[in-house]
């Protein structure tokens, strides 16, 4: 079983920033981030993003 956070309508600037905080990434633009424990979808046209938190697994 795997626990994970499903954010979805987030602004891109905070999934970024939770993304530095939790995985140490610098990531920059508009495009996925992929690997990690938290991820999150390329960039609707209204900036938004879905997150996935990773938060354990049983």
């Amino acid at each position: 079983m795997v626990v994970s956070a499903f954010l979805p309508g987030v602004a891109l600037t905070d999934a970024i920033a939770l993304n530095k905080i939790l995985d140490g990434d610098d990531n920059t633009g508009t495009g996925a981030d992929t690997t990690g424990r938290c991820i999150y979808s390329a960039a609707a046209s209204d900036n938004t993003v879905t997150v996935y938190v990773y938060i354990a697994h049983y």
